[in-house]
């Protein structure tokens, strides 16, 4: 990641590689066998360089990378794609991205999944129009199809701009926390490293025509320190959620008296730091030190004795995996978001090995996972994984034992649920190959798989919980399972969900199939929503797990949650009325809701009455009154509605007094939902406000 590595690095490494040889063979040997997925080629470019991940909420992968095709009489570069579903043999979706304005080198190449954006970053310059400024030094395309097509953004121009006073090269992107907002960082060899904001939708041109882009940029290391950070590498990662922020790590090698330089001008890494939502007055554009900036560390020392470190960020918070070169161990240090330092202890992945090309990445539940050549240039991809938050770590074991020795450029990332992608070059082409947690751990099992307890969480609409009640009507209620127990971190098979009507969870009563899910890191994706609607009772979850090879098979508690259905709306028993109104009150379950009104009542008396009577035919229906209404809060309200002329002379009739049977309409996503009670009308003291 920071370019050559020094004669030093290089002597260590050999000394190393071969104390870890037999080891490390004899890891890959097991490992490679147990492995959740195997490498797929996905591409032979003419010479690939800047391979990126990003993995989305399903778990599909999207790579791409620059082939750079400098061979006459074409010499233009292209960005290549492939997208990668869970289980894939090949490529769902693949194509080539042409860069503006016949633009011919590509410096860099990211992939961002921001929601159901795909987003892909390419470094370019070299364009030939007579407006070439316009399209340097960014060129951005983006898919909401699942990248089955590519959209190239503001025809070409530039979308984010860094310092360019000389050999700009771009490190990496981030979806910045905020609304819809990227943020991109920069190196430059004879100026600070910089971080840019920019809009999702819409960027504005941000090129080097423009000379400045109107949101400007971040300075991220004052001018005036004597310890430059320059072209050394560098990497960006950002946390979403709670906590949300962003933290860069630099390399750094100095020996001029500066802050950022090590004791014996040794290997180092240097850190910057910032917090919040992007926003006008937390902005990621401003510099550190400036009003309103959301930069709360300028460049400043991080480790010692460290090399080849890669960032993450996520529900565990930020970390950093990197070499250190006191004690030859991989190790992960946590950064403490509190005291905006890294005060916190090494954690040990590897004792007494090394690796390089390592990445870094968090799921939702705060799994991290590490990829990286375990022993340096030709060694095994390996994959170590940790629960909590980089305390302690499973693994490293190895994904793919490279035998040829000539894997490089790896990189890695994971989505949501813990379902992961590693993609490198090795011999002309690129490979793909899926991971879960569980592949950081020996397939050799000493003891028999350990017991787990199996919990549940229902959901309906916004409301999450062990007992919920839902208004007839309601679609779209759903449960998760989550693992807990000694192996739960590693646990992977399904989880297949029922709903029930009998707190027995007896299979006769099931009336929902919620589906079977998979299981990744003890926790299953929740199940499939109820697509019809239920009727009024009582209802109860049951999910079942099928176990693995480290975890024991267990059901949920039936009865530990419960689904209530109650009527949509309801009506009390005794209501008003005038010479030409009636008044009823009705609570909507739900709110808001709109709901049909109709009082009837069957003709009793007259000629053709008797004539019904007699036949045994039934009544007539006499309507009273009818009205529609809106309510919007939550309570008991009166509602007025107008009598019909029958209505009218009817209650002439009674004096005001008459029992009548009511319906109450409301429309709902699962149907049309109907209340009906009779209620008894008397006449009103005061003349009601009439409601329309």
């Amino acid at each position: 990641m920071g370019g050559g590595r020094s004669v030093r690095a290089w002597a260590r490494g050999a000394l190393l590689a071969s104390a870890l040889t037999a080891v490390v063979m004899l890891v890959s040997t097991a490992s490679a066998l147990a492995v959740s997925g195997t490498p797929i080629n996905i591409g032979t470019p003419y010479e690939s360089e800047h391979l990126s991940v990003a993995v989305d909420s399903t778990g599909t992968a999207y790579i791409a990378w620059a082939n750079e095709k400098d061979l006459a009489p074409v010499t233009t570069n292209i960005v290549q794609y492939c997208v990668l579903p869970v289980g894939a043999t090949g490529c769902t979706h693949s194509g080539t991205l042409v860069p503006a304005d016949s633009g011919q080198y590509i410096d860099g190449v990211q992939v961002l999944a921001d929601g159901s954006t795909v987003v892909v970053l390419a470094d370019v310059y070299g364009t030939g129009g007579s407006k070439s400024l316009e399209y340097i030094p960014e060129q951005e395309w983006q898919s909401t199809d699942g990248g089955a097509t590519f959209v190239l953004i503001n025809g070409g121009k530039s979308v984010a701009e860094g310092n360019v006073e000389g050999d700009t090269f771009p490190l990496s992107a981030v979806v910045l926390p905020g609304a819809e907002v990227l943020g991109y960082g920069w190196n430059s060899a004879v100026a600070p490293p910089t971080f840019h904001e920019f809009p999702l939708n819409l960027p504005p041109e941000c090129s080097e025509e423009t000379g400045k882009c109107p949101s400007g940029f971040a300075k991220l290391e004052p001018e005036t320190n004597p310890d430059p950070i320059t072209n050394g590498g560098g990497q960006f990662a950002s946390q979403l959620g709670a906590s949300p922020g962003v933290l860069g790590i630099f390399n750094t090698l100095f020996n001029k008296g500066g802050p950022l330089e090590c004791p014996g001008g040794e290997f180092g890494t240097a850190y910057t730091y910032g917090s919040g939502v992007q926003s006008a007055t937390n902005n990621y554009n401003l510099s550190p030190g400036e009003p309103n900036s959301a930069w709360k560390v300028s460049a400043s020392q991080a480790d010692c004795s460290v090399e080849y470190p890669a960032v993450a960020g996520g529900p565990s918070g930020f970390g950093v995996l990197e070499d250190n070169l006191a004690t030859n161990d991989i190790v992960y240090h946590r950064f403490d978001q509190a005291t905006e330092t890294f005060d916190t202890p090494f954690a040990i992945i590897a004792a007494k090995a090394f690796e390089e090309e390592p990445s870094v990445s968090q799921d939702a539940y705060g799994g991290i996972y590490a990829t990286f050549l375990l022993g340096g240039v030709g060694s095994p991809i390996d994959l170590a994984y940790s629960s909590d938050g980089g305390a302690t770590w499973a693994g490293p074991s190895a994904l793919n034992p490279d035998t040829d020795e000539d894997a490089k450029d790896l990189t890695s990332s994971v989505g949501s649920h813990g379902q992961g992608w590693a993609a490198w070059a090795d011999k002309g082409s690129i490979y793909a190959q899926q991971f879960v947690a569980s592949d950081a751990v020996s397939p050799v099992i000493a003891t028999p798989p350990a017991a787990d307890t199996l919990t549940t969480s229902q959901t309906a609409g916004t409301t999450t919980g062990a007992s919920i009640t839902v208004p007839a009507g309601t679609l779209g209620e759903t449960d998760r399972a989550t693992l807990s127990g000694v192996n739960a971190a590693i646990a992977t098979g399904t989880v297949t969900y029922g709903l029930f009507s009998n707190p027995s969870c007896t299979a006769s009563s099931e009336v929902f199939s919620g589906g079977t899910v998979a299981v990744t890191a003890g926790s299953a994706a929740p199940s499939a929503a109820v697509t019809t609607a239920l009727a009024q009772g009582t209802y109860f979850w049951e999910a079942t797990y099928s176990g693995d090879a480290h975890n024991r098979a267990s059901t949920s508690a039936c009865g530990s949650e419960v689904l209530t259905v109650v009527p949509a709306t309801s009506l009390e028993g005794k209501g008003t009325s005038t010479s030409t109104t009636v008044t009823l009150t009705i609570t909507c379950t739900s709110t808001p809701c709109t709901v049909t009104v109709t009082i009837t009542i069957p003709e009793s008396s007259g000629k053709a009455a008797a004539a019904r009577k007699k036949k045994a035919k039934r009544p007539k229906i006499v309507t009273l009154a009818t009205g529609k209404f809106t309510i919007t809060t939550p309570g008991a309200h009166k509602l007025t509605l107008h009598l019909t002329k029958a209505g009218k002379q009817l209650f002439a009739r009674d004096h005001g007094r008459v029992k009548a049977k009511v319906l109450v309409a409301e429309k709902t996503a699962g149907g049309l939902e109907t209340t009906t009670r009779t209620v008894s009308f008397t006449p009103a003291t005061t003349q009601p406000k009439s409601t329309k």
